[in-house]
């Protein structure tokens, strides 16, 4: 358990004293949404307004499980007194666990092992600033370096997040930085299997909407669809399962109400009940926004298991992209060209009425993928650091 933050103590102290106060309209609560933003807008140049602001974004940094990390470390230590302790390995997000880590390696005096899910700065592929004020992004950068410079290994999950941060640590000695793709627990389709040609034709996007991530190219290419009469209206479904930012639900919404798709949006699933979903035939929608180019979306591996056609909205040089092309069912779309992305969706549509859209094999190819191969890399990089 980690200790509250001020921010979270001070929320829960109103949570517990609400009852006492009585509650209360806000007299917000009538304004129009202009009233509202020009209200937003003069409380943001209050300094008082600027220090509250301040000291909420400093009690949660690096991040808001900061109140964990004295006790991770004092409970590590005393841990070590009656198991030796060999390796120490943390996976951030949260960066707290890295700070964490990389002060119990020290006191230790054993290997460290950081593993990026994400990037923390701009220095391990982020493409901007994580923090509002600008002094906290380059303290963020120094704690970043120190951690790594500690390092004996610093993980990547994709080729590229690595090269970035190889880059800019180059001055840093004695480092290996090594890539361990993501994996999947996805049973592998075994046999190929063709779509159903009845209406509607599926495409189906897992997980929630957000940093950028549009269904808008995707809409535009189905509605020019049906306005040039390649499709009948609704006969191609977008399913958003998992939530979603709201601009997006809302587009689903408006492109079910112009009558030139069916739309459904589900809440989350469990990884089961997603999987299975995934399984059944559709075409699976991966969306990786530019800022994102050097990431590749953990989805992807299980699309990829499913044996489905998997489209791909993401830059040619991303390294979602880079990663799919190398598979004959993924087709790529983009954010900007409308037109290619109905070509696309054409060839689709044709192929799937004449019956040659299908589910393909999904054995093989994926062996790279599966969560044993990865935890055998895993656990090989961690023989090589003791020197087994």
């Amino acid at each position: 358990r980690e200790a509250p933050t001020l921010s979270q103590t001070y929320v829960n102290l109103r949570r517990r004293l609400a009852p006492m106060l009585g509650s209360q309209d806000s007299p917000l609560g009538s304004l129009s949404a202009e009233q509202w933003n020009q209200a937003t807008r003069d409380s943001q140049r209050s300094p008082l307004r600027f220090i509250r602001r301040y000291l909420a974004i400093w009690d949660e940094f690096p991040d808001p499980f900061r109140g964990w990390y004295r006790r991770a470390v004092r409970n590590a230590l005393k841990l070590a007194r009656e198991w030796r302790i060999d390796v120490v390995f943390a996976s951030g997000p949260p960066w707290t666990g890295m700070l964490a880590a990389s002060t119990i390696a020290r006191n230790l005096a054993c290997p460290l092992i950081l593993d990026f899910r994400d990037p923390w700065t701009p220095n391990t592929g982020r493409d901007e600033g994580r923090y509002e004020f600008e002094h906290l992004n380059r303290l963020a950068e120094r704690l970043e370096r120190k951690t790594i410079a500690q390092a004996d290994v610093v993980l990547f999950n994709s080729p590229e997040l690595m090269k970035r941060a190889q880059t800019e640590f180059s001055d840093l000695d004695g480092i290996q930085f090594r890539t361990i793709l993501n994996g999947s627990d996805a049973v592998r389709r075994q046999s190929q299997s063709t779509f159903p040609t009845g209406a509607p034709l599926r495409i189906r996007h897992f997980g929630s909407l957000y940093a950028g991530r549009s269904l808008a190219p995707i809409l535009t290419a189905i509605q020019e669809l049906v306005e040039h009469r390649t499709v009948p209206p609704k006969h191609i479904s977008v399913e958003q399962l998992g939530g979603g930012a709201d601009i997006e639900l809302r587009r689903l919404d408006a492109a079910r109400a112009e009558n030139f798709v069916a739309a459904q949006t589900l809440p989350r699933l469990p990884f089961r009940d997603a999987i299975a979903k995934m399984m059944e035939p559709a075409l699976l929608l991966t969306i990786q926004p530019p800022r994102c180019n050097p990431q590749i979306p953990t989805k992807l591996y299980d699309y990829l298991c499913t044996g489905n056609p998997i489209l791909v909205l993401a830059e040619d040089d991303s390294a979602t992209w880079l990663l799919a092309r190398q598979f004959p069912r993924c087709l790529r779309l983009d954010y900007n060209d409308s037109r290619r992305n109905f070509e696309t969706l054409n060839t689709i549509v044709d192929r799937w009425r004449s019956g040659q859209l299908s589910q393909e094999r999904a054995v093989e190819d994926t062996f790279d993928f599966t969560k044993a191969v990865t935890g055998d890399q895993f656990v090989s990089l961690v023989d090589a650091v003791m020197g087994r």
